[in-house]
C-alpha cells in the first residue's frame, strides 16, 4: 500500500476490528444499563446487576490498556519518530 490516507484509515480502523475490542465494548456498554437501570426481578439483567460495576470496570480497565498500547504501536511505527530515522 502506496497510499497514505489508505495507510491512515487502516490504522485508524485497527482497533474495531479486534473481536475481543468487540466484546469488550458491549460488556462495557451492557454493564452500564444494567448498573444505571432499574430492571424488572425475573430478567436476566435483574440476574447480573450486582455483577455490573465490576463487569464494567474490567472491560473499561481492557479498553484504556488495549487502546494504550495500540496507540504506542501506532507511534513506535512512525517513521518520523523510530529510532532508525534518528539515526540517518
Amino acid at each position: 500500500m502506496n497510499n497514505p490516507v489508505a495507510k491512515s484509515t487502516l490504522s485508524i480502523m485497527a482497533p474495531f476490528t479486534a473481536k475481543s475490542v468487540l466484546v469488550a465494548i458491549a460488556l462495557f456498554i451492557g454493564s452500564g444499563i444494567a448498573w444505571l437501570t432499574h430492571p424488572d426481578k425475573g430478567s436476566i439483567l435483574a440476574w447480573l446487576k450486582p455483577t455490573a460495576p465490576a463487569a464494567m470496570s474490567a472491560a473499561g480497565r481492557y479498553l484504556a490498556g488495549y487502546f494504550v498500547g495500540w496507540g504506542a504501536g501506532v507511534r513506535s511505527n512512525s517513521p518520523r519518530l523510530s529510532p532508525a530515522s534518528r539515526l540517518r
